[in-house]
């Protein structure tokens, strides 16, 4: 071993050992900052308001957990380093994709977006109200803490890294399994099975499931549909009548069982995974980094959540099927699979929502490009 490895070796000791004392703090930070500390050194008045004892037990959830895992990474660091006497600094990270991630541009984003909020909020205190949420841009902001759900985070935040590591094994069938998995345990973290699987369909305020139910003949109930469709919920009728036709069948095949009709849900939003890789494959990347976009994709919070029990799951999968007919167009021509992908994408989706009219939109502008940079136009001949 040379003296430049035991360095390496040296700092990748220390480096762990670092990272496990900022675990050790953040651990005794969640443990001392108490109600009882806060109502003490930090109310005048002594007494806390009920939301205010709610982020402080969020904050001190999120504290201890980040404090756990940070100890834990650390730990095992140092723990394999002694053990299997790896010399290669590169080799001592168990998960050494997290260097590869750009720090420095998610802190510089991160900053935008706090500076967004903080003149966002600074407009509406002013009465100049933009009609903005307060956490512009985005809409609904919020922690929630679901103690029962620590567990399947701590176990989703573990398969997704090492998954990452070792994506250079799998093919398009391992990612489709590890995704599916991290959409299981991603779902898990709100709490339980029935939070997370069963609920959304006997919730009163889901809309397509019940008006689902109350259709006894499928064909008369799209014959009359401009005319039920005053009475039906606000999302079954401001999109096409096959959204709720969709749930009427998936609740026919699954015998009106839950699990089972949340598993056919599950399966038909997850098959996007597969394409998303397909598409990395048409566009003529290494599989190994069709593996890693095909599981960042699964972890996406807007997929990862919708894609059980939601129709948007189910509308990102139609929308993937175009986008790969458009992929396959534009890089090998007008061929019969790549027009059958394209255009059955897009007839699927318009069944499901009026939004997928932006896919033809994108189809335009990609043809529009196409013809400025190579003057043919690819995707509008095989439409037509």
């Amino acid at each position: 071993m040379t003296r430049a490895h035991m360095i390496d070796i040296s700092k990748s000791k220390n480096l762990s050992l670092t990272i496990c004392g900022i675990g050790c703090l953040l651990i005794i930070l969640g443990i001392l900052f108490s109600q009882s500390f806060a109502t003490n050194h930090l109310s005048p008045d002594g007494v806390l308001k009920t939301d205010t004892i709610k982020q402080i037990q969020h904050f001190r959830v999120i504290c201890i957990f980040l404090g756990v895992l940070t100890v834990v990474y650390g730990g095992l660091e140092i723990l394999l380093a002694s053990i299997l006497k790896i010399t290669s600094p590169s080799e001592v990270l168990i998960f050494n994709v997290i260097n590869h991630i750009p720090i420095k541009t998610m802190l510089k984003i991160l900053l935008f977006w706090c500076a967004l909020v903080c003149l966002n909020c600074a407009l509406i205190r002013a009465n100049l109200n933009p009609g903005t949420p307060h956490f512009f841009p985005i809409s609904a902001f919020s922690i929630k803490t679901h103690f029962s759900g620590l567990l399947s985070t701590i176990l989703f935040l573990i398969v997704f890294f090492i998954s990452l590591k070792y994506s250079v094994r799998f093919n398009m069938l391992h990612v489709w399994i590890i995704g599916l998995t991290l959409i299981i345990l991603g779902n898990l973290a709100q709490g339980s099975v029935d939070t997370a699987f069963y609920k959304p369909f006997y919730e009163l305020n889901i809309p397509y499931y019940h008006d689902a139910t109350q259709i006894t003949d499928w064909r008369a109930w799209l014959s009359s549909f401009n005319i039920n469709q005053p009475e039906l919920s606000l999302h079954s009728r401001t999109h096409p009548p096959f959204a709720v036709i969709l749930h009427y069948f998936v609740l026919i095949i699954g015998s009106h069982k839950s699990f089972i009709t949340a598993g056919l849900f599950i399966l038909l939003s997850t098959l996007s995974i597969i394409l998303i890789w397909q598409i990395m494959k048409s566009l003529r990347l290494h599989p190994q980094q069709c593996s890693q976009l095909a599981l960042l994709f699964s972890v996406i919070p807007a997929f990862n959540i919708y894609s059980a029990l939601s129709l948007d799951g189910i509308i990102a999968t139609t929308c993937t099927i175009s986008l790969l007919g458009m992929v396959k167009i534009v890089n090998r021509g007008v061929s019969l699979s790549g027009t059958l992908l394209f255009i059955g994408g897009i007839l699927l989706t318009n069944l499901l929502t009026f939004g997928g009219t932006f896919l033809v939109a994108t189809a335009c502008l990609i043809a529009m490009r196409n013809y400025h940079e190579e003057k043919v136009w690819d995707i509008n001949s095989s439409v037509l």
